[in-house]
Order: structure tokens, then C-alpha cells, then sequence
């Protein structure tokens, strides 16, 4: 018989007690795979058998988009998915399509458009369209030129189709007129609406519209940034001698007579996006975060009636000493309304000042309730310019409540 010392036998002994642990840890991580996979694969079908549980309710609501580019309806695809999500229904008993169920623009990726404007429906047509609607929701009215829509350098810029006309004029004050909704967004009140139009619909919703947009841009740099507007660096060099020193992120803001400010990270800003702060009533109301950033176009706009209009939410422009002297030099706030309201447990209007439904958010989210608790998976909060997190933190807690306001009371 071959004897072993006792280090040898040692060296045995650990050797099978560590193949022991694995064996009786590999049950362990096989049951841990399972979980993990039911997670992943049940968990989206109990969010979409609960989605299909929820009672579908109708609402009818008058969607109106003058700049869509394409057959998706993109301006409008956040107020889509909201209704989809909340399962309410068309006067049809569908659910809403953002590229079909809106009066306005109808682009085409081979150029080809056609449009269908209110202003085309005969006066029974548009009668019964005042009566079966709850909410009228004016997303994008700045229409569409030719330059955006040939790719052209024209100059002056051609409109194709745009601009509130008679016909929406009168769709506001008759639903303002029977109690009902008038949700309006950024670019409302600007050109191509003339300004004869304007100042009766400025009169209608109680606000004041400075003339004043802007936008944050994640790279100033010509180069390296493509969404960058070819009118934004030509406007300014224009004003200063031909010289675009910026190359940072920042905050452009251009006014109607033409003016241009640009507000740079570190050289004006000590945070390079503008934030909307909102006050603890209405982070109760409807569910809003105390301050997030917003990273896409807004305009300067105020109400003008304390006594009926509220603001919801304000921008906070975020500047250092040389940014705040450089606002004042043109008059602009550092804060200014983010969202407008009338003081009504059911508001008949309702004003974002910013092109809030404008968020690239997937459609087929809609289908699974309780999907706003992955919420992360579907955005990047380290890219300034993701715009998909003001979409789940903002906008849609806020729609989803105002929309049960308003169905409650047309249920009452």
C-alpha cells in the first residue's frame, strides 16, 4: 500500500470540497437563470394582459399638425402614445393613429404630400366635429417650406402650407365656448400666423407671446453637429462680423426682429441645459418632478391675466454673471413660463411652451401597462439632448392626469 503524507492528503480533501461547492452551487445559479428569464419573458406579458384588461374609454380629440415630415406623424407621437396607453378611443372605436387621426400635413418619404385642413370641411362637417370632441390639440402649426421639404437653399423660405387660419380660429373659441379643451404647444403663435390672427388667439388663451424661441444644442461646433441650423450661424455672423467663435454646448434664442443670443456652456451658462422647475401643488397635481432639464425648443411666453391663468411650470435659464448680463442686455427673463393653465379644475386651456410632443418614444410601449417603471432602459440621461426622459418623467404623467380631469368631467 502506497502512503500519502498528510499535506497530500490535504490537497485531496480541499480539492473535493471545492468540486462540492460547485455541484451544490450550480443548482443555486440554474434556479437564479430561471427567475431572471421569467422576469424578462412574463413580466412584458403581464404587462401587456394587464394593458388589455384596462377598460377602453372614448375620447375624442381634435389633433392638429401642420409640420409633419413623414407618414409617422413625429410631432405628435408623444400625445398618441398617451392616449394609446390610457386606451381611449376614437369617435371611430380605435385607438389613435399618429400618422392618420390629425388635420394638417401629410408627408411622404418620396416627397409627395397632401393635406387636410380644417378649413376643408363644409360647416355640417365641422358642427359635428365641435360636438363629438373633448380636447382640440394644436401640436405644431409652423407648417412646412420648401426649403425643409426640397432641401433647398431659398432664400426667402417659400411656405408650402402653415400657420393658424380662420377656420382654427374658430375651432378654439367654439370649444373654449362650450367648456371644452385647447391644448396649444410651441410655435402656436409664431410666423407664419400672422400677426392680426395671433393677437385674437393671444386675446382668446390670456397670454403674451414675446416673440422670443430658443433651443439648447448638445455642440455648438459646426462640425460636429448637424442639427445645427445653417440660419443660426448665419444670423450671428451677420451680426458680428462674421465670426463664430462657439464650440460647446448651449442655448440659442433668436427673436422675430432677428436678434440672436448665444448662451455657451462655462463661457455663460454653469449648466449647459435650461431646466423647468415646477411647485410642490403641482408636483402633487400631476405627478412632476421638481426640476429636469429639457433639452429641445421652447418660446418665451407669459400669461396675462393673474386672476385666470396659473403657471404650472417655469424654464430656469441656467446663467453665470457674463450670461445674466448678456440676457439683460436684450430684455430676456432668466425665468419665464414652461406651461400655462387656467385656473379650473378642468382647464379649458392649456399652453406648453415648448415642442413637448415631439419625443422619439417607441409606439409599441404603449401596449404593456406599467412600462414607465423601465424607464431607464428606454433612455440615456448622460446625452444632454436625449429628450426621451422629459417624455416619461414630464409629459406623460402630466398628460395622463389633465386627460382623466377632462374625461371625468365629461362623464359627470
Amino acid at each position: 500500500m502506497i502512503e500519502t503524507d498528510s499535506s497530500t492528503r490535504d490537497i485531496h480533501r480541499d480539492g473535493f470540497l471545492h468540486i462540492g461547492i460547485k455541484l451544490a452551487r450550480r443548482p443555486l445559479e440554474i434556479v437564479f437563470l430561471r427567475y431572471v428569464v421569467a422576469l424578462f419573458v412574463l413580466g412584458p406579458v403581464f404587462m401587456w394582459v394587464s394593458w388589455l384588461a384596462k377598460d377602453c374609454q372614448p375620447l375624442s380629440v381634435v389633433i392638429i399638425d401642420k409640420s409633419s415630415l413623414d407618414n409617422r406623424g413625429t410631432e405628435h407621437s408623444s400625445l398618441a402614445w398617451v392616449l394609446n396607453y390610457e386606451k381611449y378611443l376614437t369617435p371611430k372605436h380605435r385607438f389613435y393613429q399618429a400618422g392618420k387621426d390629425y388635420y394638417g400635413f401629410h408627408g411622404s418619404t418620396d416627397q409627395s404630400f397632401y393635406t387636410n385642413d380644417l378649413s376643408e370641411l363644409d360647416s355640417a362637417a365641422f358642427e359635428a366635429l365641435l360636438n363629438q370632441s373633448q380636447v382640440a390639440y394644436f401640436s405644431d402649426v409652423y407648417g412646412v417650406y420648401e426649403r425643409d421639404w426640397y432641401h433647398v437653399d431659398q432664400r426667402p423660405a417659400k411656405l408650402i402650407y402653415g400657420g393658424l387660419n380662420d377656420r382654427d380660429e374658430q375651432l378654439i373659441k367654439s370649444m373654449i365656448r362650450r367648456g371644452k379643451t385647447v391644448i396649444a404647444e410651441f410655435s402656436f403663435l409664431s410666423p407664419p400666423t400672422t400677426g392680426k390672427k395671433r393677437k385674437a388667439i393671444e386675446q382668446v388663451f390670456r397670454l403674451s407671446w414675446t416673440g422670443w424661441t430658443g433651443r439648447f444644442f448638445e455642440s455648438l461646433d459646426t462640425l460636429n453637429n448637424e442639427e445645427l441650423p445653417y440660419w443660426v450661424t448665419s444670423l450671428y455672423m451677420q451680426h458680428y462680423g462674421g465670426n463664430w467663435p462657439f464650440r460647446k454646448a448651449g442655448i440659442v434664442l433668436v427673436n422675430t426682429r432677428e436678434d440672436i443670443v448665444i448662451l455657451e456652456n462655462e463661457t455663460h451658462l454653469v449648466s449647459p441645459v435650461p431646466i423647468i422647475l415646477t411647485t410642490d401643488q403641482y408636483q402633487t397635481e400631476f405627478g412632476l418632478p421638481a426640476w429636469i432639464n429639457y433639452p429641445f425648443w421652447f418660446d418665451i411666453t407669459f400669461g396675462n391675466d393673474a386672476d385666470s391663468i396659473t403657471t404650472v411650470s417655469m424654464y430656469h435659464l441656467p446663467v453665470n454673471a457674463q450670461g445674466d448680463s448678456l440676457l439683460q442686455q436684450y430684455n430676456i427673463p432668466q425665468n419665464f413660463p414652461a406651461v400655462l393653465m387656467e385656473k379650473r379644475p378642468v382647464p379649458r386651456t392649456v399652453y406648453f411652451c415648448g415642442d413637448f410632443s415631439d419625443n422619439p418614444i417607441p409606439n409599441y410601449t404603449a401596449y404593456f401597462r406599467g412600462i414607465h417603471w423601465f424607464q431607464t432602459f428606454f433612455h440615456n440621461p448622460r446625452v444632454l439632448s436625449d429628450r426621451r426622459g422629459f417624455f416619461w418623467r414630464f409629459y406623460r404623467p402630466f398628460m395622463i392626469r389633465l386627460l382623466e380631469k377632462i374625461g371625468s368631467n365629461r362623464r359627470s
